[in-house]
């Protein structure tokens, strides 16, 4: 043995050469799996601060760098594989569009958020919805804005149910588990 090799195992790591820890199958994973999560928060993150710029330039009134975050998140999104992201940053893209007057860019943005949700529930849902009355108020002069508002409704109280559920059940164990402790 050679005096690396006496100095590496004294203090516990092991001799192997780079190309047999490569084959090794527990660590190659490990080292895959980890890189894939440092991936996926640097992108959330990558997003989120895309988001927040769309945002800080959207409510400072600089509708056009708004508008370049909000491509620049659903470029990225898209790239991610990743539709309810890309979902949300066409919905802010259409929701700078709208308020720029340009009517149409913003419901080809807003039709695209929508198509991409696919009918589920939720807040960005929600959001979209809000948006295309907004889109629908500027355009129309019919029932639909007020239609599309008692949908919204409706589907945001289906989604309140929902959590209320959730959270009798998720707190109906925590308080059976107090009281169990106290009688």
């Amino acid at each position: 043995m050679s005096p690396l090799q006496n100095a590496l195992s004294s203090t516990g790591q092991s001799t192997a050469t780079p190309n047999e820890s490569r084959r090794s199958p527990s660590s190659n994973n490990l080292g895959r799996s980890t890189a894939c999560e440092l991936e996926w928060r640097l992108s959330e993150g990558l997003l989120s601060t895309l988001f927040f710029l769309n945002e800080t330039y959207f409510l400072r009134g600089s509708p056009r760098e708004a508008e370049y975050f909000a491509r620049q998140a659903a470029e990225l999104a898209e790239q991610l594989n990743a539709p309810a992201m890309a979902s949300r940053a066409q919905a802010k893209l259409g929701e700078v569009q709208l308020h720029m007057g340009r009517l149409e860019d913003a419901h080809s943005s807003l039709s695209s958020a929508a198509d991409r949700l696919q009918g589920m529930p939720g807040l960005d849902a929600a959001d979209i919805r809000r948006l295309n009355m907004e889109y629908l108020m500027k355009t129309s002069e019919g029932d639909e804005p007020a239609e599309l508002f008692e949908e919204t409704v409706r589907m945001l109280e289906d989604l309140d149910d929902a959590f209320q559920q959730f959270d009798s059940v998720a707190f109906g164990y925590v308080v059976d588990g107090l009281l169990s402790i106290y009688v």
